[in-house]
């Protein structure tokens, strides 16, 4: 779009990330990591201590250049990040446009009604980002309808959903999958091993599966797996020929390919941490047309409800209840293939990276003021 970029990241950043993008390594704090562990004063010790830190790394990084027309935006937003943003602005007198994305509450579901620390919280810097650069040149932003909503009313700020930050592979649209008498389907879990991701479910869910259908391949993805995590029984599945284990990091080329191999992808994720988060893996799902089994009562199962994804939503919290899911998907592999196919163009239409720098740039033409330069 001709626009000139300043990209500031994690002073642990990838190399190869940095180089490519040109990544000024600035920031000490990853953005999911509390502080402090008191139970009391964690988000207090969080804003408080880690905002100053946040706004002390920006002026050290030389960020005091931005002018009034510029838009800073902040990809991953919370409280700690928009303090920060706000405490360095003000000792700079500088007002440009912010740009706050947000991708869930942390920690997951805390309570932002009246009277909640959390809620607290996220007015102070609501009302914090209102006073030091004005209402007009604010976008607030959540990847969710169900996030924007429950943030709006304690930020005091008209949140916005936002199309989901993904970029797609060229390569990721697919063929509808037949499955012919006599061919397995693949069955395949991807992402990385986190424990919200059901990463300890996964062997008895893949035992399960295998179980109930002898025509079923599973195949598991371990991306960028953690060292401190016990992957034995992932090895003894892949050892008695239960699972295909694909592990480390892959490419977005691998990864669509990955996605066009399979029948169905399971995503066995924690209900309350995905309550008002967007899972990429799902995204990459149903970009590329394959049908997903899900957790009820998660952003997930709303993408299906509501027709946006093709798939089966389970209810229960044991291994039978998600394999029971699959079973109805490999059933009718030919139907779900074909809903998932028709819906993937949309979604990519819509729910994209690009989208979403689409519709920031459009918002600051329209909120160009060129006026406010050197105020």
């Amino acid at each position: 779009m001709g626009k000139q970029c300043m990209v500031l990241g994690h002073k642990k950043a990838d190399a190869e990330l940095s180089d490519f993008f040109e990544i000024a390594r600035v920031f000490s704090q990853s953005h999911y990591e509390y502080l402090s562990s008191d139970p009391y004063s964690m988000l207090l010790d969080d804003l408080l201590t880690g905002g100053r830190t946040f706004g002390r790394e920006l002026i050290d990084a030389d960020f005091y250049d931005v002018q009034g027309d510029d838009v800073v935006i902040l990809p991953t937003a919370g409280p700690r990040e928009i303090a920060g943003l706000c405490w360095c602005l003000q000792q700079r007198h500088l007002r440009p446009k912010v740009v706050a994305l947000f991708h869930s509450v942390e920690p997951p579901q805390a309570p932002l009604n009246k009277g909640s620390s959390a809620g607290a919280i996220y007015r102070h810097v609501g009302r914090l980002l209102h006073a030091t650069i004005d209402r007009r040149r604010a976008l607030v932003l959540a990847t969710n309808e169900t996030l924007a909503k429950e943030l709006s009313l304690p930020l005091g700020l008209d949140v916005a959903k936002a199309p989901v930050p993904v970029w797609y592979d060229p390569n990721l649209t697919r063929a509808v999958v037949t499955n012919r008498l006599g061919q397995p389907a693949i069955v395949t879990f991807m992402g990385q091993m986190r424990w919200n991701h059901g990463y300890k479910e996964i062997p008895d869910i893949v035992a399960a599966i295998n179980r109930k259908d002898i025509f079923a391949r599973c195949i598991i993805h371990v991306g960028a797996p953690d060292e401190k995590l016990d992957l034995s029984a992932y090895s003894k599945l892949q050892d008695t020929g239960v699972a295909e284990i694909v592990a480390g990091y892959r490419s977005e080329e691998e990864i669509a390919g990955l996605v066009k191999r399979s029948t169905v992808i399971v995503l066995p994720y924690d209900r309350r941490s995905y309550r008002n988060r967007v899972s990429a893996v799902m995204c990459t799902a149903i970009a590329g047309g394959c049908a997903c089994v899900v957790p009820s009562k998660t952003w997930l199962e709303k993408q299906v409800e509501e027709r946006r994804a093709a798939g089966v939503v389970y209810s229960g919290d044991t291994p039978e209840s998600v394999a029971d899911a699959v079973q109805v998907v490999l059933a009718h592999s030919d139907a779900y293939s074909e809903q998932a196919r028709s819906r993937a163009r949309h979604w990519i239409e819509n729910e994209s990276g690009p989208k979403l720098v689409e519709k920031i740039m459009r918002w600051s033409e329209n909120n160009s003021q060129r006026s406010d330069v050197g105020k």
